[in-house]
């Protein structure tokens, strides 16, 4: 997967929705 910046931040951003959805 390509790094960058706008995918970093959405990673970022469904971390703890992953991590709730759990």
């Amino acid at each position: 997967m390509p790094e960058l910046p706008e995918v970093e931040t959405v990673r970022r951003g469904l971390q703890p929705v992953l991590e709730g959805a759990r």
